[in-house]
């Protein structure tokens, strides 16, 4: 940390900490993660290898990540579900707030696992969509009324997968 004993909350944002586990091992076998090793940037698993009892690798999975960045953490830009929407809210009047907390789509989907691959070579693509609401509970009507939104946060829309020259959609 910057000031040498001292535990703060600045201290340890400034130090983007996070915790990774490396390997799994079990009796005949062991799973080594594979990391980014930006310290700038958020962690994120690139792959995972299974090895047998000698070391040999038996196979690996990869993985891809979309590759718009996320803001350092607590940075103040995201809708009111907690997800990333890049409106900075930090200075803003209560009274203008909710329009700063409104979900993006595109924002919401950075650095988001879009693509698996597999041991074979073939591989999975992840393509993704907001929650959206049709309806909502007014609290002082205390009524379920109409109104069409999206909420924070993401699901999955279709999984592309390729396998043996083969591709196949799932909705």
């Amino acid at each position: 940390f910057s000031n040498e004993g001292e535990f703060s909350y600045e201290n340890l944002m400034a130090q983007n900490y996070y915790l990774q586990l490396d390997e799994m091992v079990e009796k005949n076998k062991s799973t080594r993660f594979h990391y980014s090793s930006d310290s700038q940037s958020r962690l994120q698993l690139l792959s995972l290898s299974f090895l047998d009892n000698s070391g040999g690798k038996v196979n690996s999975y990869s993985l891809l990540y979309n590759e718009l960045k996320l803001p350092p953490y607590n940075s103040k830009k995201t809708d009111k579900w907690g997800y990333y929407n890049n409106k900075y809210y930090g200075n803003i009047n209560y009274e203008d707030l909710s329009t700063y907390r409104i979900p993006d789509e595109n924002y919401m989907q950075a650095e988001i696992l879009t693509r698996i691959t597999y041991p074979t070579g073939g591989h999975s693509e992840f393509v993704y969509e907001a929650h959206r609401y049709s309806r909502v509970a007014e609290q002082f009507d205390f009524a379920v009324k109409p109104k069409v939104g999206s909420a924070g946060g993401l699901r999955i829309k279709e999984i592309k997968t390729t396998e043996n020259g083969k591709a196949s959609t799932r909705e």
